[in-house]
């Protein structure tokens, strides 16, 4: 399975995520990959090959992580 990366713009911050599936798989669940600090998306490639199918991963590189850009402040309300 090929993972592919993803952008889009929020806040004036692109953030990047790697995606298992495709829009038009319908019939696939999604699951959310959310990486715990010091890591990034790709953590999560392994998992979306074992899932595969019937699963699509998406997992985000959270802002400064991997591929998304890098905040001024990394608060909660942020």
């Amino acid at each position: 399975m090929n993972f592919k990366r993803q952008t889009f713009l929020h806040d004036s911050l692109t953030l990047s995520y790697l995606d298992s599936g495709a829009p038009s798989d319908g019939d696939q669940r999604v699951l959310i990959a959310l990486h715990a600090h010091l890591m990034e998306a790709a953590t999560f490639v392994a998992l979306g090959e074992f899932l595969s199918p019937p699963w699509r991963v998406i997992a985000l590189d959270q802002r400064g992580h991997g591929h998304s850009s890098h905040a001024r402040s990394y608060t909660r309300a942020d």
